[in-house]
């Protein structure tokens, strides 16, 4: 890693020390923004069931729309497969799968 000087940092601390600057000028640069036009800006009241794990229904909902003929991408698993074995174990799974994400 380069100090801001060009030199080789040569120890752990001059690398944390680097970070540590780095950051410090990039996360604490002063606003382009006019904060009176942030607020200008309208917004949406919070949809607070967006915080909700998907249920079961919406999971069965989400594989009826699935499209056949479609590539598997990395995992091979085409949307093909995965209506075929919708089976009570398989959905289970996913439902879960997608509680935890």
């Amino acid at each position: 890693m380069w100090k801001e000087n060009g030199e080789v940092t040569r120890s752990p601390e001059e690398v944390k020390q680097r970070w540590h600057d780095h950051f410090n000028d990039v996360l604490n640069a002063p606003s382009q923004y006019r904060q009176e036009t942030i607020e200008e800006i309208p917004s949406h009241p919070t949809e607070w069931e967006l915080d909700d794990p998907p249920t079961c229904e919406e999971l069965m909902a989400a594989l009826s729309k699935l499209k056949r003929g479609k590539a598997g991408g990395k995992t091979g698993m085409t949307p093909q497969l995965i209506v075929h074995w919708t089976g009570a174990e398989l959905i289970d799974s996913l439902l879960q799968l997608t509680q935890r994400v």
